[in-house]
């Protein structure tokens, strides 16, 4: 679909100068009044839709937050495609990998390529193949940019990485090197320094020596977190020292511009649609392009900053609340082609945001006498949490073995599902026992016996190396597999660390779950067996905070695995909740056929209600753990999950007397 950009060095189609030309209407302007999509006339969504037959859409702040997709954006996507509108996304954040990307669309719920993505990784390379550059480059950026580059053959250097002692005479010696530098180029880089900053003004001191950006921005979001500084601040220092201003490959450079408007597709730039979230980034990217636009309030813009807006530059077209509005906007104007997209089930898979009316989230003691007796015949199967439903760390939860004894006595068959591994079978059977529950050991499930049948049914036969507890170390070579561990001492030095973390062994899986000795040399020997590319990443509970009591946590497992994942670009088997595998062994070791006739009871929405959602049974919150009512029914607004809640699962005998 991009596949035009890799011809700019020989195309001599339109430069952004006659784009300029052509667009000057909208250069000199008076202020325009943007429009809400959903208060204008029939008429007038009718001609807006008409007008544009391609989109050029921003990510961060238009279809997610941070990781979150943004409610029901992934089912605008689709209802503009329906209605023939092209749509290829321009984003300035390179910090996120291109397979990254793709999960990330996918969990939106929006079917496209990596060739329908422009990012400055992307745009940095296309834009030194098209001048033809020959030389060194040096590097301010994160470590996928350099690898871009040295793969599409450029020489790069970057640094120093490394913590220097207060002193002149080595800083000098580090920033003063003679190396031949012909560009510098500066994007995103969680670790820039001062020193680097140093080292780039020396090299753009030379009148030979030109300066590329990739992101311009000021700030950079991070979902409910607010914002970090961004990589903008620095290039200025850099533009000012040097005296250079920046050939910018991202929103809202020039360069970037020209790169665009080099695609054939676009015949008349009045009749693309650029939309984004942020003013200067997005709407004034657009305006450069002579593009219209459309501004979402889901990102880095409120509406406030849109009133104190002032510039016509930055004022777009158009706004909307959310890209979701145009599912308001296609209703309203009854398109056949949209309503019927509306209608259609594939809207409503697990990827999609878009929800069916939902019902009001019901404590199951509200309900009525023929709710109550229509929610237990709905079900036959009870999955059910274990901390934070069951008991808690300092003991039993009052009334649950009861309540898990009334579902029981009602005909239910009741299975357990939990992250906690660190449990042996005999500690289960004595902690059911206090609560007054007589467990079947083949009624409980958790990461080692998930990971134990998972490993089975793979036919493994290789070496495995836990970074667990001692409990899932045990229960794995009890099953017959050869287990490694460790190291479980601190490095006194450089060279012991190196020494505990380098071996030679045939390992073939890499095992992460709950683990209180976790450490950097475990983590390091894990990534050197996952380098192998026939070494499985398996995960157990990848829960990010583990409840000790209601109000109290400690950091879990998820970050870890995360780590893991990230370095070694790996996507782990995850054998825990919420994981897509381990539904596949729920429901082949309960039997269920049809999992709408499955109750799952949890404290945790992540773990447990997520879970449940992803397995399509239906799903009970207790508030005797980690969440609150308010959790439970921000969640339930957000995602249509969970379908009731309880206080408590003791309130099953109280709810059982009354029916």
């Amino acid at each position: 679909m991009l596949s035009w950009l890799l011809e700019l060095a020989k195309t001599s189609s339109k430069t952004f100068e006659a784009i300029s030309s052509e667009g000057s209407e909208n250069q000199v302007m008076a202020k325009v009044t943007p429009r809400h999509i959903l208060k204008l006339s029939r008429e007038e969504k009718r001609k807006f839709i008409d007008s544009f037959d391609q989109i050029y859409s921003d990510c961060d702040g238009v279809l997610w937050t941070l990781m979150d997709p943004i409610k029901d954006s992934g089912a605008a996507v689709k209802l503009l495609k329906n209605e023939g509108k092209k749509i290829t996304f321009v984003t300035n954040n390179s910090i996120r990998s291109e397979k990254g990307y793709l999960e990330q669309f996918k969990q939106a719920g929006i079917e496209t390529d990596i060739d329908n993505l422009v990012h400055p990784h992307k745009s940095i390379l296309l834009y030194l193949k098209k001048i033809e550059f020959k030389g060194l480059i040096y590097v301010i950026g994160m470590t996928r940019l350099k690898t871009i580059l040295k793969e599409a053959g450029f020489e790069v250097i970057d640094g120093p990485n490394e913590l220097i002692e207060e002193n002149f005479a080595v800083l000098m010696m580090k920033i003063f090197e003679k190396y031949p530098v012909k560009a510098v180029v500066i994007d995103v880089d969680f670790n820039l320094s001062a020193l680097k900053l140093m080292k780039a003004d020396q090299f753009l001191r030379k009148d030979d020596c030109i300066l590329i950006s990739g992101a311009t921005d000021m700030t950079l979001p991070v979902g409910k977190f607010g914002t970090i500084m961004g990589p903008g601040p620095f290039l200025k220092v850099l533009e000012e020292a040097a005296g250079k201003k920046a050939k910018v490959v991202g929103k809202p450079g020039k360069e970037l511009a020209e790169l665009i408007m080099q695609d054939e597709s676009i015949k008349d730039s009045k009749r693309v649609l650029f939309i984004g979230d942020m003013l200067e980034q997005d709407v004034k990217f657009g305006r450069k392009c002579g593009f219209q636009t459309l501004l979402t309030l889901t990102g880095g813009t409120t509406s406030a900053d849109l009133l104190k807006a002032t510039d016509p530059e930055l004022i777009p077209d158009y706004y909307a609340d959310s890209l979701g509005d145009f599912i308001e906007f296609f209703g309203s104007l009854e398109c056949k082609n949209s309503l019927l997209v509306i209608k259609d089930s594939f809207l409503f898979s697990k990827n999609s945001t878009i929800k069916m009316p939902e019902r009001k989230l019901k404590n199951i003691l509200e309900l009525t006498r023929d709710e109550k007796r229509d929610f237990i015949n709905s079900f036959d199967t009870v999955l059910c949490d274990c901390d934070g439903v069951m008991w808690e760390l300092t003991g039993p939860i009052r009334g649950s073995g009861d309540g898990a004894n009334s579902l029981q006595e009602a005909g239910k068959d009741i299975y357990f599902v939990t992250n906690n591994s660190n449990n042996t079978d005999e500690v289960y059977i004595k902690k059911f026992m206090d609560i007054g529950f007589e467990l079947d050991l083949n009624h409980i499930i958790h990461p080692v016996r998930t990971m134990i049948s998972y490993l089975k049914k793979q036919h493994f036969n290789g070496v495995i190396y836990c970074i667990t507890a001692k409990a899932v170390e045990n229960a794995l070579k009890k099953a017959g597999f050869r287990v490694l561990s460790g190291p479980r001492e601190e490095s006194k030095d450089i060279l012991q660390f190196l020494d505990d973390i380098l071996d030679d062994e045939p390992v073939r899986a890499v095992i992460i779950d709950f683990d209180v000795t976790i450490s950097n040399a475990k983590l390091a020997r894990a990534q050197l067996y996952l380098k192998n590319p026939d070494c499985l990443l398996i995960a157990g509970a990848t829960d990010k905070t583990i409840p000790l009591r209601k109000d109290v946590s400690v950091i879990g497992p998820g970050y870890y695995i995360d780590i893991l994942s990230e370095v070694s670009g790996k996507k782990p088997i995850v054998l825990g909740k919420p994981g897509h595998e381990l539904g596949h062994i729920v429901r082949e070791t309960c039997g269920i056929k049809d999992p709408k006739r499955a109750l799952f009871i949890g404290d945790a929405l992540e773990q447990d209600i997520g879970f449940g959602m992803k397995c399509g049974f239906q799903t009970l919150s207790v508030l005797s753990g980690i969440s609150s009512k308010a959790d439970v029914e921000e969640h339930h607004a957000e995602h249509g999950a969970p379908n009731y809640y309880a206080n408590s699962i003791s309130d099953f005998v109280k709810f059982f007397k009354e029916v």
